[in-house]
């Protein structure tokens, strides 16, 4: 059994369109990626509205972290995790 490789947030509470644009630069380099936020019951909001009520944070592998965030500011320009 290995151990949990170390996460790291590389986008707090983006929206989601902003989460799935960065997700799918970051799968194109190869660097895995998951949603994670706050637990609310999904069968009642539904996959779209669960998204956009919980804001869930984007994560890395910490190993992945400065190459996500150069990734991500090579396509979106300088500064643009800043925000």
């Amino acid at each position: 059994m290995s151990p949990e490789p170390e996460i790291s947030v590389l986008l707090a509470a983006p929206d989601s369109v902003k989460a799935d644009l960065a997700r799918s630069l970051l799968e194109a380099a190869g660097i895995p990626s998951l949603l994670h936020g706050p637990d609310m019951d999904m069968a009642e909001l539904g996959v779209a509205a669960h998204a956009g009520f919980t804001r869930p944070d984007l994560l890395v592998p910490t190993a992945a972290l400065e190459a996500s965030r150069e990734l991500l500011e090579d396509a979106w320009g300088a500064g643009a995790l800043d925000t």
